[in-house]
């Protein structure tokens, strides 16, 4: 039972990462740069991409986008980097996991909405 106390207060102690989401998960992080890594015109297809980039390690989600001229746009974004440099490293090694990944870093809005 020791062993339990322990673990609920090594939980509470600040700096602990956050649990991490169930794969395909939306999440909302936060941020002042995203790492858009797809975009999609079906969001079975942009899902497709959140699963496989899941069991690669990644947390991403999809965000749906109206493009005026071009209407609705699924796209895929790992986001919640702090700067354009952890932004970059994180799109690097996503390119280096998926072929033909082509990653557009941008800096987050409303969210990444």
């Amino acid at each position: 039972m020791e062993e339990a106390g322990t673990a609920a207060k090594e939980a509470e102690k600040p700096g602990t990462p956050p649990v991490q989401p169930k794969p395909g998960e939306a999440v909302q992080e936060k941020g002042r740069y995203e790492v858009q890594v797809a975009a999609y015109r079906e969001r079975g297809s942009a899902e497709k991409m959140v699963r496989k980039l899941s069991t690669l390690g990644f947390s991403s989600r999809v965000v749906a986008k109206e493009l005026s001229g071009s209407g609705q746009w699924f796209r895929v974004i790992v986001g919640g980097f702090d700067n354009r440099a952890k932004a970059q490293e994180a799109a690097d090694k996503l390119a280096a996991k998926v072929s033909g990944l082509k990653c557009v870093i941008r800096p987050a809005a409303n969210g990444g909405n």
